[in-house]
C-alpha cells in the first residue's frame, strides 16, 4: 500500500471556500420545489434537503430566503432540474463561468452545452437575466456578507485539515499528475453525506478541479468540516477529475463492454454502466488512500480496507474487490507505470473478464 507523508508545514495547495456562488445556488435549491439528486440525493425537495445539523445559520438562511418562493426564477429552476437531469455538478459549473454577485457577468464563455439544455442562447441569457434580479431582490450579498467572519473561520479550518492530511499530495502521487487547481466548495448548508464536483479545463490538458462538501458536524454553533468525512469526501470527488478524463478516452470501449453487462447490478444513485466503471475505480482508490493515511500498523490498515470493500460490495459496488487487488499491483510496480493512466487498461480487465471469472 502506498504510503503518505503528511507535511504540515508544506505550502497549501488547495484552497478551502464558502464561495457566493455557490451559496446563491443553495437559495434556489431550498426555493424549487425540485428533486436534485446531486443536492439532496434521496431526500425530500426543498428545505428538507438541507443538512440535519442543528446550527442557526440554517435557521437564518431559510427565514431571509423562503419569502422569496414565487420570485420568477424559481419555477425556471425547478423545471430545468426536473426535465434535463440539470443536477448540482451542471449547476455549479454554470455558476463559476459568471462572476460573484451581484453582477453575475459571464467571466467564462459558456460551453454549447448550457445552451442546448436551456433551449437556445436566448433562454440561457434570459436565466442569468433573472438570478441578476434574484440577488439584487433578496439582498443576497448582504445576508452573504453578514456572516462572512463565520465563513473565513470555517475556511481557515478546513485548509488546515486537508493540508495536515495531505490531502493533494496524496492524490498527484497515486494518479502521477498535477491539475492546475484545486478548490474545495463548502456549503455549509449541503446536506451532510457525500458530495460533487464539476472542472474547467485549462490549457495543456489539466483541470480546475472543484469538490463540492457539506458540513461534517458543528462546534459552539458553527459548521465544521473536518476529520475521515473531509478526507474521504475530498479525495473521492477530485479523484473524478483524475479518473474521468481517462475513462472518457475509452468511452467507445465501455459502450461495447456494457453490452456483456445488461445483467450486472448497478448501485443506487446510478443508471449507466459507464458510471459503474467510474464508480468502481474511485472507490477502491479511495479506500486505498484513506487507509494510508491512517496512523495505524499494517495490518489495522488493510483489515480497514477489507472491511470498507465488503460493505461497498453489499451497497452493488461488486467490482472493487478485484480493482482493489490490481491496485496492489500498481502500487509495488511504480517505476513501470509512472501514472495511472499508464496503468489504466489493466483496471479495465477488471471489467473485460467479469463474465468469465
Amino acid at each position: 500500500m502506498v504510503s503518505v507523508i503528511v507535511d504540515t508545514t508544506s505550502k497549501v495547495k488547495v484552497r478551502a471556500t464558502i464561495d457566493s456562488r455557490m451559496v446563491l445556488l443553495t437559495s434556489l435549491e431550498i426555493l424549487s420545489d425540485s428533486r436534485d439528486v446531486g443536492f439532496c440525493g434521496c431526500s425530500k425537495p426543498g428545505p428538507a434537503a438541507l443538512t440535519e445539523f442543528d446550527i442557526p445559520y440554517k435557521s437564518r438562511f431559510v427565514k431571509h430566503f423562503l419569502m422569496y418562493k414565487n420570485d420568477p426564477i424559481v419555477k425556471v429552476f425547478e423545471q430545468l432540474v426536473s426535465n434535463q437531469n440539470f443536477y448540482l455538478d451542471k449547476w455549479s459549473n454554470l455558476m463559476f463561468h459568471l462572476t460573484k454577485p451581484p453582477e453575475l457577468e459571464v467571466a467564462v464563455p459558456l460551453p454549447k452545452e448550457f445552451e442546448q439544455r436551456f433551449g437556445d442562447k436566448e433562454n440561457l441569457q434570459e436565466f442569468i437575466h433573472l438570478l441578476r434580479n434574484f440577488a439584487a431582490a433578496t439582498g443576497f450579498c448582504s445576508f452573504f456578507e453578514s456572516h462572512s467572519d463565520m465563513f473565513r473561520k470555517i475556511e481557515a479550518n478546513t485548509e488546515e485539515q486537508l493540508t495536515r492530511y495531505g490531502v493533494i499530495d496524496a492524490l498527484e502521487n497515486y494518479y502521477g499528475i498535477k491539475q492546475h487547481s484545486y478548490t474545495l466548495l463548502i456549503e455549509p448548508l449541503f446536506r451532510k453525506w457525500g458530495g460533487n464536483g464539476f472542472r474547467m479545463e485549462c490549457h495543456g490538458g489539466s483541470y480546475d478541479a472543484y469538490a463540492i462538501i457539506g458540513s461534517t458536524g458543528v462546534k459552539d454553533g458553527i459548521p465544521v468540516v473536518e476529520g475521515l468525512s473531509l478526507v474521504n469526501t475530498s479525495i473521492h470527488e477530485f479523484s473524478h477529475h483524475f479518473v474521468e478524463p481517462i475513462t472518457e478516452s475509452v468511452k467507445e470501449k465501455i459502450s461495447d463492454m456494457a453490452m456483456g453487462h445488461k445483467s450486472t447490478p448497478i448501485p443506487e444513485g446510478y443508471n449507466t454502466f459507464y458510471s459503474v466503471v467510474i464508480e468502481n475505480i474511485i472507490r477502491a482508490i479511495e479506500i486505498r488512500l484513506v487507509a494510508s493515511m491512517t496512523e495505524t500498523d499494517s495490518v489495522s490498515r488493510e483489515k480497514f480496507v477489507i472491511e470498507e470493500l465488503k460493505q461497498l460490495e453489499q451497497r452493488g459496488f461488486i467490482f472493487v474487490t478485484k480493482i482493489n487487488k490490481k491496485l496492489e499491483e500498481y502500487e509495488s510496480k511504480r517505476k513501470e507505470y509512472h501514472t495511472f493512466a499508464e496503468f489504466y487498461p489493466l483496471i479495465l480487465k477488471v471489467f473485460e473478464d467479469y463474465n468469465t471469472t
